[in-house]
């Protein structure tokens, strides 16, 4: 597939493809933003470490949290550290979900 416009949900669609996810109802969250985040969030929850969030650069869920969790907590530095997001870029909602989620169970 090729988005043109809105892109935000790109990583998202990917993993949904690549892992033969179940579709939401509201199929047309996938294509524009109009998913809450919680429903972002609980996709990105749900996928496993070993599941790859860059395409382009072969970027495990797991190296961006590891990443994190050994003390890069910005998203830019993830993303220098990892490779992740420096490619076509459509995982850089993806990547910063990851990262925000990780920093925020890691101190509570």
């Amino acid at each position: 597939a090729i988005l043109l416009g809105e892109t935000g949900n790109a990583g998202r669609l990917m993993q949904l493809f690549e892992h033969g996810g179940l579709l939401p109802e509201a199929r047309e969250g996938l294509l524009f933003e109009t998913s809450a985040p919680a429903a972002n969030a609980s996709a990105m929850l749900e996928m496993p470490d070993a599941a790859t969030v860059c395409n382009c650069n072969a970027v495990s869920k797991g190296t961006i949290r590891n990443c994190v969790l050994g003390g890069t907590r910005e998203v830019e530095g993830v993303m220098r550290a990892t490779r992740a997001g420096t490619g076509c870029g459509s995982c850089k909602n993806l990547v910063r979900e990851i990262v925000e989620w990780t920093k925020a169970s890691a101190s509570a």
